[in-house]
């Protein structure tokens, strides 16, 4: 999977902890990675921390998180990627390709409500639909950030589909977890949630 936010601030420094799995020596681009082997899970924060000090740094407006690449194995419903997040914004605290590309783009993507967390934060899952390889990954943030009809075919076929778009609110610092699995879970078990608006 792969990981980009959209928050342009010099002195902040974007830290995601647990990386397993071998990465690929031959891995390019400027959009993070997390590499899973088969059937593991990963759970891991992203800390906003201002990089003079390492102290932990308030984002003082709402920004957005990218991740990339939400596929399944070969066979069909298995080695299936999800990602579960708590603390969205409250209003609209995601989107699909099908509403940031409406009507080009149909996501594959599937969200699920998973209720509250201890801090009273509404929870998602969201997991992979379409069966996908390394041969279609996004790389570079630039092939993916532009205007829809400035894409490549590549990226509208092959990336679009495999995004999604977290969205939080302004006052975030520490302690906004994610869990990243990838597992041998049939879609069969997990049941989809109807479209955010």
């Amino acid at each position: 999977m792969r990981i980009y936010t959209l928050l342009r601030a010099a002195e902040l420094c974007l830290s995601v902890f647990c990386l397993r799995g071998a990465a690929s020596p031959n891995v390019t681009g400027d959009l993070g990675l997390i590499n899973l082997a088969d059937n593991q899970v990963c759970s891991f924060r992203f800390l906003f921390v201002n990089q003079a000090d390492g102290s932990p740094y308030v984002i003082d407006r709402p920004f957005d998180f990218y991740l990339f690449d939400f596929d399944t194995g070969l066979e069909e419903g298995t080695l299936t990627e999800s990602v579960e997040v708590c603390g969205l914004d409250p209003v609209r605290p995601f989107d699909l390709s099908d509403t940031i590309y409406s009507p080009f783009i149909v996501s594959s993507i599937e969200a699920v409500d998973l209720d509250f967390d201890e801090n009273g934060n509404r929870c998602f899952r969201f997991f992979a639909t379409q069966a996908g390889s390394g041969s279609n990954n996004p790389e570079f943030a630039s092939d993916v950030f532009l205007p829809l009809f400035d894409m490549t075919p590549f990226t509208i076929i092959n990336v679009l589909p495999i995004l999604l778009k977290l969205n939080f609110v302004a006052g975030l610092k520490l302690g906004t977890s994610c869990r990243y699995a990838f597992s041998w879970q049939s879609l069969a078990s997990l049941t989809p949630l109807s479209p955010v608006s």
